[in-house]
């Protein structure tokens, strides 16, 4: 059985799954993987309650040099923590079908005013 890691900030729970970590570790700097936690802890507030259902979200790290896309897969159910399991790097094209249909973390979460 996989361990998760469960992190809070205040009020703000959310769940890593084992997996999730290691995939950051495999894909990521340091520096990046700490930008990856805070577009994590801005974006856990925002996140919609869907029982049964994962669901699948992208972003965008621009840490230096070339921006580094990625999408997260996550569960987030009525009475319990966000729970992310799968990080998967992707390519612009995929981002921008992720932006078009609003499910990108900065054109659909971090901007109040676009999530409607």
């Amino acid at each position: 059985m996989d361990l998760l890691q469960k992190y809070s900030a205040a009020e703000l729970f959310y769940e890593l799954d084992e997996t999730f970590i290691l995939q950051i570790e495999e894909s990521l700097t340091v520096k990046q993987s700490g930008d990856l936690i805070v577009d994590i802890e801005l974006l856990v507030p925002k996140l919609k309650k869907v029982n049964h259902k994962s669901q699948l979200l992208a972003g965008v790290l621009q840490t230096g040099g070339e921006p580094i896309y990625y999408a997260m897969r996550f569960i987030n159910e009525e009475r319990h923590s966000p729970y992310f399991f799968q990080f998967i790097i992707i390519d612009t094209d995929q981002y921008l079908d992720f932006y078009n249909q609003k499910k990108a973390i900065k054109n659909g979460y971090r901007d109040d005013k676009r999530n409607s």
